[in-house]
């Protein structure tokens, strides 16, 4: 069976508020990362694709001794503006 990605509902997905703000080339992309977990084992068998937020199953579960994941995901902003614009 295809296990990878993995399929997950709601999907993890973050909109930027000020997208129209910027012009297209100057819009900084979204990154995700796993903030934390529990079990504490989660890294094992977990991992998230930094700018698609693709969950990737990193080897199977045992069901007899996992019965769930608890997953926090972080998302922030990859600025690459290195110029500030003044205040008036």
């Amino acid at each position: 069976n295809k296990t990878n990605p993995l399929n997950v509902t709601p999907p993890i997905q973050a909109v930027d508020q000020d997208r129209n703000i910027q012009p297209p080339s100057d819009r900084p992309g979204i990154l995700y990362s796993i903030l934390i977990g529990k079990p504490a084992t989660y890294a094992e068998y977990f991992s998230l694709n930094r700018t698609t937020a693709e969950l990737m199953l990193l080897k199977p579960i045992d069901r007899e001794i996992y019965r769930r994941f608890d997953l926090v995901i972080k998302v922030r902003k990859n600025s690459k503006c290195t110029h500030t614009v003044p205040f008036m």
